[in-house]
């Protein structure tokens, strides 16, 4: 992972008080998606402005503004 990147754990707290949770990862090679909010997305979907990048089993990785974040599942 990049220095400018963080990983958090199930939420990621965001300026103004909102926030991006993480609730769940439907993994699969050929179209992973991640519940992000409440809302099922695919790569490329947005929440609150991030963009998702990648989505791995166990982990999603976000990008705004030229910084990733990585949101982990809480365990």
């Amino acid at each position: 992972m990049s220095a400018q990147g963080r990983s958090y754990p199930g939420e990621l707290p965001l300026a103004g008080g909102g926030k991006i949770t993480l609730d769940g990862i439907v993994f699969s090679e050929t179209s992973p998606v991640a519940v992000l909010n409440g809302r099922v997305l695919p790569v490329g979907g947005i929440v609150e402005g991030y963009t998702i990048v990648k989505i791995l089993p166990d982990r999603v990785e976000l990008e705004v503004d030229g910084v990733r974040v990585l949101l982990t599942l809480a365990r």
